[in-house]
């Protein structure tokens, strides 16, 4: 007990072992996340136009629902592949729901970098 009358702040063995396990999953976690933007800014290049705004579509479409967009996106890539349309630069197979949650976030912060210089503008 502390002078105060309250307990000590002092974590008892379990609670340390609860909060050193959410630390190190959270730090996963973040890490995972960097990783993936950053494979994502590299892979930049490798997005076209039509690309983006099919993205932005099934995501709107499929209300976040990675799994679901990552396959729309796949059928969408191996649909202007066999016609022929467009020079796709993916493959169908290495279209994952963790590349297009990392190239979502940097068109949104795209998106909130242009609205932000326009604020400015103004």
């Amino acid at each position: 007990m502390l002078a105060s009358g309250m307990a000590s702040p002092v974590l008892s063995q379990g609670e340390q072992r609860n909060a050193s396990w959410l630390w190190r999953v959270g730090y996963t976690e973040r890490r995972e996340v960097a990783a993936a933007a950053e494979a994502a800014a590299t892979a930049t290049e490798k997005w076209t136009e039509d690309l983006d705004y099919m993205l932005r579509l099934s995501v709107r479409n499929r209300q976040f629902d990675w799994a679901a967009t990552a396959g729309d996106m796949a059928r969408y890539v191996k649909a202007t592949a066999h016609a022929g349309i467009d020079e796709c630069p993916f493959k169908p197979s290495e279209v994952t729901a963790e590349m297009l949650r990392a190239r979502w976030v940097q068109l949104d912060r795209e998106s909130c970098e242009f609205y932000r210089s326009e604020l400015d503008a103004s």
